[in-house]
């Protein structure tokens, strides 16, 4: 009877930590999620100024922690590459011949 009690708990305890764990990585996904919708929302408020902007991507391979890039279309046809690095925006107008 002892052992059939000790193997339940620590099946329990074996789930408990891999809950702990799933619930981490969770929290962390999502942290990760608001961070980059706050840096699309300032690369928005940035270049809403030249025109409104129809797409806007991330290139999340080139992309990590410290530094986004990508590139956006505004209404009127002009491109922009961006780079996103320490709240500051640098970019560059793609000429279309």
């Amino acid at each position: 009877m002892r052992n059939k009690k000790r193997n339940l708990l620590s099946r329990f305890s074996l789930v408990g930590v891999g809950g702990v764990i799933i619930l981490g990585a969770i929290l962390k996904k999502q942290c990760e999620e608001k961070r980059q919708e706050k840096i699309k929302q300032a690369i928005r408020d940035y270049f809403s100024r030249f025109d409104n902007i129809s797409v806007l991507y991330v290139n999340a391979f080139e992309s990590d922690k410290e530094r986004t890039t990508g590139g956006l279309v505004l209404e009127d046809g002009r491109t922009f590459q961006f780079v996103y690095q320490n709240g500051e925006i640098s970019y560059e107008e793609e000429k279309n011949d």
